[in-house]
């Protein structure tokens, strides 16, 4: 049989067995479940809350209750009140908050059972309010008094690469953040993969009838572009189910909110995560495969994959304090190194701090990496993945680490 006929069934085989488990459909499912449990504990506790207007007693201010009364957009009941009876109104329940006044302070009391109140929007009618006034005193008309407290208008650009262009720095972290996440979720779980793949048969004594029927070099390769696949689909398949939710649900708050966290990612920007995300998690594939060559059943493979499961987590965490530090010669540095670079450079790449150019030279880095540690993580492979060590699995680690960096 030809090698290439031989590999294309290896590939086929690990694809195929992993895709028919149990195990992989919850991996793909489970973050999906979880997302539309939360949305709809949301949606739920939200459709219970009592959303009718708050009765709210202004005490002896009846200039004040006339002027919010005025405002329409308040969306409250208010009622001029004494202080008598509104403490009676309290215990009563039937006012939802009480609001007090003295030598221009304010205080608003909240009944914890009653409707919530809008703050924000009652200080802001207040202060109007209280404009009013003042322009009074001052013999100002209403126009003169529009005029002096308009604030003014500021918009925001950054200027990269690409030119001007909006910038929203919450959305271009929550986008960073959101990366890191599902970056470092579709490291740990086919880092894990691969290396049960090799250990499952070594541990059931099958990697010998294999090798004597195919090459360790097509067993490598095959693993490593079968479940390879197997990353790509899982890829390709939440896509798919975000698009049928935006397409379904176009106007669903938390539809609207990823909407506005990606309204800035252009084409470009998406290409060059997925390339350097899945080069990258090939790179982690190959470690794996080096350092699991070593392992000899199923209950080694945990302590076998912790060391990649770090470097992933790395990555995460360096993400996380990105926000505001542009000029971090420490986070640029780290950004073009490869098993770090697929986190860092994407999440650079949402906060516009790099160009499109940047994030190519991270990716070449990478694939130049990619080529050196296969030729030896292949080695390594060949040498290990017939040879059962008794021991603790941390020396077993260090010696496939070592043996990366040793010439044939």
């Amino acid at each position: 049989m030809r090698p290439g006929h031989q590999l294309k069934l290896v590939v086929q085989q690990t694809f195929m067995m992993r895709l028919n488990t149990k195990g992989y459909w919850l991996l793909v499912l489970a973050p999906l479940l979880i997302s539309t449990f939360i949305a709809g504990i949301g949606v739920f506790m939200s459709s219970m809350q009592d959303k009718g207007t708050p009765i709210i007693a202004i005490l002896d201010q009846p200039a004040v209750t006339k002027s919010l009364l005025a405002q329409p957009e308040l969306e409250m009941q208010l009622k001029d009140m004494s202080g008598e009876q509104a403490s009676k109104a309290f215990k009563d329940g039937t006012i939802d908050a009480q609001l007090t006044q003295q030598k221009g302070n304010y205080l608003l009391t909240q009944r914890s059972t009653g409707i919530e109140v809008d703050s924000e929007r009652l200080t802001q009618a207040i202060y109007q309010y209280e404009m009013q006034l003042r322009a009074a005193d001052l013999s100002l008309t209403s126009t003169q008094l529009a005029s002096l407290v308009q604030p003014p208008q500021v918009r925001t650009t950054v200027r990269n690469v690409r030119g001007a262009s909006e910038n929203n720095p919450m959305a271009n972290y929550a986008l960073a953040t959101g990366l890191g996440v599902l970056i470092f979720i579709f490291l740990s779980a086919y880092v894990s993969i691969i290396a049960q793949e090799i250990a499952n048969e070594k541990s059931s004594r099958i990697m010998e009838i294999l090798l004597a029927a195919t090459s360790p070099k097509i067993q490598f390769f095959g693993k490593i572009m079968g479940v390879a696949s197997l990353a790509l689909l899982h890829g390709v398949l939440y896509a798919l189910v975000f698009a049928l939710v935006a397409f379904i649900f176009p106007n669903q708050e938390h539809v609207l909110a990823v909407k506005s966290v990606l309204g800035g990612v252009n084409f470009g920007f998406l290409l060059m995560t997925f390339a350097l995300v899945f080069v990258s998690i090939i790179l982690y594939m190959i470690l794996t495969a080096a350092i699991a060559a070593r392992v000899n059943d199923m209950t080694q493979v945990n302590q076998a994959v912790t060391p990649v499961s770090y470097l992933a987590l790395a990555g995460y965490m360096l993400t996380l304090m990105m926000n505001g530090q542009p000029n971090n010669w420490l986070i640029k540095g780290l950004s073009y190194t490869p098993f770090l670079s697929q986190t860092l450079m994407p999440a650079r790449l949402g906060l516009q701090q790099v160009g499109l150019w940047q994030a190519a030279i991270a990716l070449i880095i990478e694939l130049v990496l990619l080529i050196l540690l296969t030729k030896s993580a292949l080695r390594v492979y060949k040498q290990n993945v017939l040879t059962y060590e008794e021991g603790h699995m941390s020396s077993a680690v260090i010696k496939s680490l070592r043996g990366l960096f040793r010439k044939a």
